[in-house]
């Protein structure tokens, strides 16, 4: 994902080193909210990070 922090990479690394599955950022112009996040659970093969485009940085919802 551009445009995140070093420090918020690694914790996008950690979680993926750690959970073994990687992590999507999805841009969703229809959230009423700024973000959303879906663990990789019950057969899902990644988490997913589902943004609001435009509604600033993305380190606080990953963090």
């Amino acid at each position: 994902m551009k445009n995140l922090r070093p420090e918020t990479l690694g914790i996008v690394q950690r979680v993926e080193a750690l959970s073994g599955c990687p992590v999507e950022f999805k841009p969703d112009s229809g959230l009423s909210v700024q973000a959303t996040l879906q663990k990789a659970r019950h057969g899902a093969t990644s988490h997913v990070l589902r943004y609001k485009p435009g509604s600033g940085p993305l380190d606080y919802w990953v963090a």
